[in-house]
Formats: C-alpha cells, sequence, structure tokens
C-alpha cells in the first residue's frame, strides 16, 4: 500500500518530543508543545505534562534539545571554517598568494 508522504511525521513518536522541544524553542520560543502539537489532547497523551496554567510541557527531560540548539552555531562555525578551506603546511593559500590555479 502507497503512504503519502507527511514530513516530520517522525516527530508524532517517540524520540519525537525531542524534535517537537526543539522546534517550540526555536519557533516559540519556549517549551510549551500546544502549538507543535496542533492543540490536539490525542498526540500529548505520554509525551508531555500539564503546566499551572495550561501549557504542554515535554515530560522527558529537556536539557538535551537546549544542549542540541546551543551546539548549532558551534557546528556551522566549524562548517564554515573547513568550507573556507586552511593555509597549505608552509605556506599561503592559492587565493591569499595571488596565483591562479
Amino acid at each position: 500500500m502507497a503512504q503519502r508522504y507527511e514530513p516530520f511525521a517522525f516527530a508524532l513518536y517517540d524520540p519525537g518530543w525531542m524534535v517537537s522541544t526543539v522546534m517550540s524553542i526555536t519557533e516559540d520560543g519556549g517549551l510549551d508543545l500546544r502549538d507543535q502539537l496542533q492543540n490536539d489532547p490525542s498526540q500529548a497523551a505520554d509525551q508531555t505534562s500539564l503546566g499551572k496554567n495550561g501549557e504542554w510541557y515535554p515530560l522527558h527531560e529537556f536539557i538535551m534539545p537546549v544542549v542540541a540548539l546551543a551546539a548549532i552555531p558551534l557546528a556551522l562555525a566549524v562548517q564554515n571554517r573547513f568550507q573556507a578551506g586552511s593555509p597549505e603546511p608552509g605556506g599561503s593559500t592559492p587565493q591569499s598568494s595571488g596565483r591562479l590555479g
């Protein structure tokens, strides 16, 4: 049977709570998962706990998504460093020496 593709469908299952938490932090600036779970209690069943003001917080530890989110700038900096290239040992890169090729 053919199924219709749904992006981020894995986010509906464990460890999808981690993806939902990262999405909540980046999109909403907080840990309330109501938006990410479309305010559908059936999607929040065993993955959330109810906050004092009705928020849906991740039931599992939320430190890993926070650490993953904080690591993004570091990963981008490292990626940019390697894409820019590093000088050859004992000399400069061809771009900085003015030589072509």
